[in-house]
């Protein structure tokens, strides 16, 4: 499974890749960025479907102005978003 963290910061984006085996820490495996306008193609509706359904957070005190975390399976399709907030 890889878990994926997305913020936005004005008209930037950042896109941190998280891997993780069965029973161990996440471990940040990469890292993306850049322009809000030239977001990877295959995150365009995943985004769009986080901001319409409320799974991002909105920071009340920016930045960053918004932050969504989800995984893929192993096809890198995507899975579910994940909720950070519960325990």
């Amino acid at each position: 499974m890889t878990i994926y963290r997305y913020q936005e910061m004005g008209s930037q984006f950042l896109l941190q890749t998280f891997a993780q085996a069965a029973y161990t820490p996440l471990r940040a495996t990469s890292l993306t960025h850049g322009a809000t306008s030239d977001v990877p193609q295959w995150l365009v509706p995943i985004i769009a479907i986080a901001k319409m359904s409320n799974h991002g957070i909105q920071v009340p005190f920016p930045p960053p102005d918004f932050i969504v975390w989800f995984s893929t399976t192993p096809d890198g399709a995507f899975k579910e978003f994940v909720d950070v907030t519960q325990t």
